[in-house]
């Protein structure tokens, strides 16, 4: 799939995005998967960083990048991501990743925070009915306290989309005990699948 990607394919893989989506900017870019060559992603990275003098996007980051392929491109590139992307829930940790880009200055952004939240677990129940939440309030709000940001939909259905949209609001308005923290770590594991690469 990378074979002969090159810094001008982001930048016009950039520009074919904001035509489809029909702005003239956007927030944040990602490059969604590293190639397994650290010279290919410095070369999609130089198109990124281009993508950002020309001010169609406002930060760039990465995706699935492991600590591995994340220094390498830190080695070259003349504007540091400002984010990570990774696969990360309460069940699937990615502690070390997690360490390495606040280290960085980078932020982990999680993907897949409520696929794997233990909805039946006596212990995250336990805890939510304390606080007054909901356990997928829990589970986001483990995310935002172990340093990291989420990008999280709010399913199809749009019956209930108004609802989840007021839970998550909510996250901001109760705090986890620092034993409550350990028991919800407790209840994963490691999966370190950025920590390996992608």
């Amino acid at each position: 799939m990378c074979i002969g990607l090159d810094a001008e394919y982001a930048l016009s893989a950039v520009r074919a995005d904001l035509r489809e989506l029909n702005v003239s900017q956007v927030d944040l870019v990602l490059l969604h998967a590293p190639c397994a060559e650290d010279a290919t992603n410095a070369k999609l990275w130089k198109g990124m960083e281009q993508a950002l003098a020309l001010n169609l996007t406002r930060a760039i980051g990465v995706s699935n990048y492991g600590k591995n392929q994340l220094g390498a491109l830190l080695a070259s590139a003349t504007i540091k991501p400002a984010v990570n992307q990774c696969q990360m829930s309460m069940a699937n940790q990615e502690n070390e990743m997690l360490a390495y880009c606040a280290q960085e200055g980078i932020v982990f952004e999680a993907y897949e925070a409520m696929r794997a939240c233990p909805f039946s677990n006596l212990a995250v129940k336990t805890i939510a009915a304390r606080h007054g939440v909901g356990v997928s309030q829990v589970c986001l709000r483990w995310v935002l306290q172990r340093g990291a940001v989420f990008a999280v939909g709010l399913g199809t259905n749009v019956s209930t989309m108004p609802a989840y949209s007021q839970e998550n609001l909510q996250l901001y308005g109760f705090e986890l005990t620092t034993a409550e923290m350990a028991t919800l770590d407790g209840t994963g594991k490691e999966i370190g699948s950025c920590a390996q690469g992608y």
